[in-house]
């Protein structure tokens, strides 16, 4: 109840957000009015469109998914921080006992384990786009041909387990070597402050991410941060941008990796969606047919064809 009364806060504010910011970009060209930027958030042709209608029935789908996989991901990563912990005693010995932690210090632990979040929310997000078998699952996102905040949950729940069990193995595992440092005390501190992080982002401006709205984020910033025009650009069904931007909230992953294409600072123009994807038009359809499809691809492992496991770039199958 209490996620959902904090996701329900967070649409308010990131809607609050584009309001303001709509009225920032406007402010020098023309008097806007309130009901002009209603009509620009609120455009009938983006709410009402097939693509975002199917959004609407993944929101309700995912709210009840949602805390399920919230505990299984949270005490995996706790099972497995533990093992670590133990393992690490086991064959270096107990260190000694840490001294009360400054605050500061358990800051920095509690980036740590955000930036292992964001490395594997990254590193998930990469082998999806890359693995044929994968793809065929999470290409269920980027069918979307309009993008609303609701988009978000628009995701198969074969995507939702493995991202699970990514997070849970990173954020476990530098939880389980920070508890085995400092104890598992500060550990348990540090990852509920990593969280705090991750709603902050999501608070601030990530539900915009899904939208209509172009916030960039360039130079500098744009080379740390994701902008909601970053992840626009990561749904474009432009070739260029194919296989783009991959972060969630830090661009530094895709910065390092060659994997960053950064927006400019007027919109640019995108096509959103995928081809020969009209199995995924549909709620029952979208779940049921990328089983089919991945299973094909993951024949291909055989080994004279092997080769067709990795998707080639570009080849118009978006």
């Amino acid at each position: 109840m209490k996620n959902s009364v904090y996701f329900f806060a967070a649409y308010i504010l990131a809607f609050i957000i584009a309001i303001g910011f709509i009225y920032f970009k406007r402010r020098h060209r023309r008097k806007t009015r309130f009901f002009t930027v209603m009509k620009v958030l609120f455009a009938p042709r983006v709410w009402l469109s097939p693509s975002s209608l199917l959004d609407f029935k993944y929101t309700l789908a995912g709210i009840l998914l949602f805390p399920s996989l919230f505990i299984y991901t949270t005490l995996s990563g706790t099972w497995l921080s533990a093992r670590v912990d133990a393992e690490l005693r086991e064959h270096f010995g107990a260190l000694p006992a840490a001294p009360h932690a400054h605050w500061l210090f358990v800051s920095i632990m509690a980036l740590t384990l955000y930036v292992a979040y964001e490395f594997a929310y990254w590193l998930n997000h990469y082998i999806s786009h890359k693995f044929r078998f994968l793809w065929e699952f999470h290409k269920l996102h980027h069918a979307a041909t309009t993008l609303t905040p609701f988009t978000l949950w628009r995701v198969h729940v074969m995507d939702t387990i493995i991202f699970s069990n990514m997070v849970a193995a990173l954020v476990g595992l530098a939880q389980g070597v920070i508890a085995y440092i400092l104890g598992q005390e500060i550990a348990g501190v540090a990852l509920a402050g990593a969280n705090i992080l991750v709603y902050v982002f999501l608070g601030l401006y990530g539900h915009l991410q899904h939208s209509q709205i172009w916030i960039p984020f360039t130079g500098s910033l744009g080379h740390v941060f994701f902008s909601p025009a970053h992840h626009q650009i990561h749904h474009s069904n432009n070739p260029i941008h194919f296989d783009k931007n991959l972060g969630n909230s830090l661009a530094i992953f895709d910065w390092a990796f060659g994997t960053l294409h950064m927006p400019s600072h007027e919109p640019e123009r995108l096509v959103y969606g995928t081809d020969d994807d009209a199995h995924l038009r549909h709620f029952v359809a979208s779940n049921l047919r990328p089983f089919y499809f991945s299973w094909k691809h993951i024949q291909s492992l055989l080994p004279v064809q092997g080769s067709r496991l990795i998707r080639q770039e570009p080849d118009g199958s978006r």
